[in-house]
């Protein structure tokens, strides 16, 4: 959630209690030793108990707010729970475990993610999709041999509009084109990545986002003519309904699955080590 995320910016020390969030009073004049000022986790306004010194975080830190975020992040509880209502799935019991690296991925990463191979679909690495719940919900193919068609094939007829589904950073995401995208990303410390199996990016997206409490999204294609037309459109989407965006730029014929430790923890350092600055803000790696 936004808020949350605010807390985190500032390095302000918080813990929960229902809607509020509890941490030492902002007020310069109160040695606040024992936290006492509330935070409303959906509006921001907070006040604290003993000397009813009052703020407006978002005003305070220079962070936007409007009543769709608002109500955004009260359906997020909601949207966890019907989550784990879905039809679930188990991998399939004649299915090959993959415990050796692929494309730059290690052993043990692969290992994590329950990486296998499944004699029904040769010529493809199969990865479980997981809900908010932790409940496989679909399987995901990557072709292995560079020539097989679809890239990407799901073993059951069931729509996955982007995954994992349950990585977020209090409400920000970062989002990839490829599976591999976000396999490389994760191993090498940024979490909180969602991966399009692709290029579409459409209004059903933007619901989901919506629907999952998401308020900013950081978009991190591939730096190529497709990956840039694709940032630029997602970008136009984005705003017309009230989420925050980032750009990343990579350089010519890089994409996210290529990049080094270093550079993925620049871009973390810069996305969440900071106070951001505006939503249209762009970085440039190369």
């Amino acid at each position: 959630m936004v808020v949350e995320r605010i807390l985190q910016k500032q390095s302000i020390d918080y813990s929960a209690s229902g809607s509020y969030l509890k941490i030492r009073c902002l007020s310069p004049e109160h040695e606040d030793r024992n936290p006492s000022m509330f935070v409303n986790k959906y509006t921001g306004w907070a006040n604290c108990k003993s000397c009813e010194a009052s703020y407006n975080l978002f005003q305070l830190f220079g962070e936007k707010s409007n009543y769709l975020q608002i109500l955004k992040d009260k359906f997020r509880d909601k949207l966890q729970r019907k989550a784990m209502e879905s039809v679930t799935y188990e991998i399939p019991d004649s299915a090959v475990l993959h415990r050796s690296s692929f494309r730059g991925v290690s052993a043990s990463t692969m290992e994590e993610v329950q990486a296998f191979q499944y004699n029904e679909f040769p010529g493809y690495l199969f990865f479980p999709i997981k809900n908010a719940s932790g409940n496989i919900i679909n399987f995901v193919g990557r072709d292995t041999t560079g020539t097989r068609t679809p890239k990407y094939l799901f073993m059951y007829k069931r729509p996955v509009l982007m995954a994992p589904y349950n990585d977020s950073y209090y409400g920000s995401i970062v989002l990839v084109e490829g599976w591999f995208d976000y396999l490389n990303l994760r191993e090498k410390g940024l979490t909180n990545v969602r991966c399009l199996f692709g290029l579409t990016f459409t209004q059903e997206h933007v619901d989901l986002l919506k629907l999952q409490g998401i308020d900013e999204v950081v978009i991190l294609m591939d730096g190529d003519t497709a990956g840039i037309s694709a940032s630029e459109r997602i970008s136009n989407l984005l705003e017309e309904n009230y989420i925050s965006i980032k750009n990343i730029k990579l350089a010519q014929r890089t994409d996210p699955g290529d990049l080094d430790t270093k550079t993925v923890q620049k871009i973390k350092e810069k996305l969440y080590g900071k106070q951001g600055s505006d939503s249209r803000d762009e970085a440039v790696f190369s």
